[in-house]
This record gives C-alpha cells, structure tokens and sequence, in this order.
C-alpha cells in the first residue's frame, strides 16, 4: 500500500525527469535493494539489478539553513493541529505550509537540492541504481516522515524538543481571543413521578407519536455556550467549529426525516 507522501514524491520525482510514476512503481515493486541506510547525512543502498555486481547508490538532500528551519518549527508550534500531529510521530500533507514565507521547502523545489552518487560510474543523470532508491524513498516517507527533516539537517529528537520548547514557552503563544459570553440555557422542572413508577409510561406506548421540532439554530448545546476555555484559541475555534458541523448535520438529517414522514402520510391514509 502506498499512501500520501508517495505520489507527491513519484510527482516531483517526475517534474524533475528522473521517471514517471509508472517507471517508479515498477522499481519499487522488483525489491531489489538488499540494504538501506538512513541519517542526516542522506539515504544510501545496496542495489542489485538481475545478476549484474551489486552497487551503493546514494542519496541527499542540500540542508536548509538553520534560519528556515527555526521559522518553520515556530510556526508549526503556533498551530495547535500541526503540534498535535508532529508530538504524535505523523507529519501532515500539508506541512510545507509552514515554510511559507521563508523562500525555501521542506521537499526539494528543484534538482539542484539534490545530490546523487553511485559506485557504479555510470554517465547517466540518473542510473538505474539510483533510480531504485528514488522510488523507494517515497514508501520511507510514509513510514517516517521525519526522514525528510533529517535529510533537511535536522534530527527527529532536535524538532520535537524545540517544538515542545516553543509550545510550552508563554513568548510563542498568542493571546487567546475573547470568547463570546455563553448563553443563558432555561432548565425546566422534573415532573413528579413517584418512585415505583419511574420506569413505567406514563401513557399507552400505541398512543405516542414520534415528534420532533426543528431547532432555530444548527448549533449543538456546546456550541451555544460559545468557545470552550482551553488557553490556544485556534484549538478553541476548532472545537466549536466542529460541534456546530455536527449540529447542523444533524438539522438536516433531522429536516430530511420529517420530509420523508409528510410525504408518506397521504399514501398511508389511501
């Protein structure tokens, strides 16, 4: 199975002419690399291809500057769902959003960024060693997508502990935003029921009818008491955002169903 990283990486892989993505999948399915490497300094193989000699193709990456790197970190540490994500070992698809702005990305933006050896001396941009270590580079992104900060020039352990640094630092986070007041929630009176009639109905179960009344408002109850109090306002909007997706789901679930019992009623009376 192949999942987000590895089309983006055959793509770019693509744009750069070393191999469309059907040359790519085929390298990749052939599994003929015997040993894999992987550090900060780049990504290096053992390769064999039919009965030929094995060789080492190599790969890396040229290292951001330290400058980029930080900026990126501090941004992603602003961001409650980028935080959440990285601390939890996953890196989202959109992760170059937080280089916006710095001129530079996370994956290579040409292939100058680029370095390939092999010890096989061929005269090729890319000889068919290399080229099977491309294709199965973008199955180890998926696998661990920190890789790709260790070829940028820094280490799984070093970003994470800077990102908790910056979250945890009262200087990177900003100011929560002022929360509307929560609104007033009318409680209504229990009706007497005596105790040994608790569980019984309090009229014939044939004589009830489902009904149910459309609310004047898609907001769920949490949703009505406003923002909840947590000290990062974008995880707060995110919260009530998603309670008020669900409350309006549920509005027009709700809306559909009685639409449906409108319409079969007259052809139940005939």
């Amino acid at each position: 199975m192949t999942g987000g990283w590895v089309p983006r990486w055959e793509a770019l892989l693509a744009s750069f002419g070393w191999g469309d993505a059907g040359e790519l999948a085929s390298a990749r399915r052939k599994r003929r690399v015997t040993e894999l490497q992987t550090g900060p300094g780049g990504v290096e193989a053992r390769v064999r291809l039919s009965d030929a000699e094995s060789h080492s193709p190599r790969v890396s990456f040229l290292p951001l500057p330290a400058k980029v790197l930080d900026t990126a970190i501090r941004t992603m540490a602003g961001k409650a769902r980028f935080a959440a994500s990285l601390l939890s070992g996953r890196i989202p698809l959109d992760v170059e959003s937080a280089f916006a702005g710095t001129g530079r990305t996370l994956l290579p933006a040409s292939p100058t960024e680029v370095h390939l050896t092999c010890t096989c001396r061929s005269r090729e941009e890319v000889c068919p060693h290399v080229r099977v270590l491309l294709a199965l580079l973008g199955e180890r992104f998926d696998r661990d997508p920190f890789l790709l900060f260790e070829l940028r020039g820094i280490e799984r352990g070093q970003l994470l502990s800077r990102l908790k640094r910056y979250r945890s630092s009262p200087r990177e986070r900003k100011a929560p935003a002022e929360r509307p007041p929560a609104r007033a929630v009318p409680r209504e009176p229990l009706p007497a029921v005596r105790p040994d009639a608790f569980f019984r109905p309090t009229a014939p179960l044939g004589a009830r009818r489902p009904f149910f009344s459309m609310p004047e408002s898609g907001d769920t109850f949490l949703a009505g008491l406003g923002p909840p109090p947590f000290a990062d306002s974008q995880a707060s909007q995110l919260l009530f955002e998603l309670h008020r997706a669900v409350g309006l789901g549920a509005r027009e679930r709700l809306a559909e169903w009685e639409w449906r019992k409108v319409i079969r009623r007259p052809s139940e009376e005939r």
